[in-house]
């Protein structure tokens, strides 16, 4: 009886802080400090934001794709993106590549208010390998860990589609975490021509370095420093009727099986390539 109050004032506690971040910090003190702090010559390259939902490699890509000369990786920022934004404003000469697992819940209203000045990367991973990834992590219970993450999932990659679609003047680049793991070198080589930065392939390496190391949540990535290919289909090796209820609970909604077509994400594994349409503002890294 305990140990069920306590999970119940935790996530009270929980779903105000979520409540407080979002209203007051992130949307109204946001647009207060970037309005107050305008300024157009900002170019998109200089300031972008790494997107993607919790357990999906948003860590080991802003470290791995953060490490390469003129770019800065940012510590994570709990007082909002802003911080990252008034930051940029005197770096003109630098990148600043900002990441944290909330922006993908709030990317329109960062599209809207930083428009133009603010570029994104949108990372995706297979939701099956990322809901087992979820059930040996502890943190990050906003997330559902039963059949109700399915339809979270399909809720925040569809609004990130609409915003890519919605706002075409801004600049997106989108990867799959498979495609990384598989050849990290070339992901990173598109990464840092899609800044706009002068490189060849051969100033690229698979070398990582964790700037901000208590920034990172896993233990796994500080003692692996990468991504390992064994991080890929482990929904496969999933056992227990229950288990195998909630992971395949995809298969019972169209239109979560839908987008995971859109991404590549097949009934027998990963599909060479994604199913997007065609966006001019969109560059897609596929291995």
């Amino acid at each position: 009886m305990i140990e069920k109050m306590r999970y119940f004032y935790d996530r009270i506690f929980i779903w105000r802080y979520h409540i407080l971040r979002r209203f007051i910090v992130e949307r109204i003190y946001s647009i207060y400090i970037i309005f107050n702090y305008k300024v157009e010559s900002l170019k998109s390259k200089n300031l972008i934001y790494m997107v993607g939902m919790p357990r999906t490699g948003s860590s080991f890509l802003k470290n791995y794709f953060g490490h390469f000369q003129g770019i800065e990786v940012m510590k994570f920022q709990p007082k909002g993106f802003h911080r990252t934004y008034t930051y940029a404003l005197s770096k003109h000469d630098r990148i600043m590549l900002d990441k944290s697992t909330h922006y993908i819940r709030i990317l329109n209203f960062m599209c809207k208010i930083l428009g133009q000045r603010a570029a994104y990367v949108c990372i995706v991973r297979d939701p099956r390998d990322q809901l087992v990834s979820l059930w040996d992590f502890e943190r990050h219970h906003e997330l559902p860990r039963n059949e109700k993450f399915w339809l979270k999932w399909h809720d925040q990659y569809a609004n990130m589609l609409k915003c890519m679609t919605k706002f075409s003047k801004i600049d997106f680049f989108l990867c799959r975490y498979e495609d990384v793991v598989n050849d990290p070198v070339s992901a990173k080589f598109e990464f840092i021509k899609w800044t706009g930065s002068n490189c060849s392939i051969n100033d690229i390496d698979d070398a990582l370095t964790i700037k901000h190391r208590d920034d990172i949540q896993d233990d796994k990535l500080l003692r692996t420093q990468g991504a390992s290919p064994n991080s890929v289909g482990k929904y496969r090796s999933v056992q227990g009727i229950e288990m195998l209820s909630v992971l395949n609970y995809y298969r019972t909604n169209d239109k979560i099986m839908r987008l995971m077509k859109v991404f590549g994400y097949a009934e027998n594994g990963l599909d060479n390539c994604m199913h997007l349409e065609h966006r001019k503002n969109v560059s897609v890294f596929e291995r």
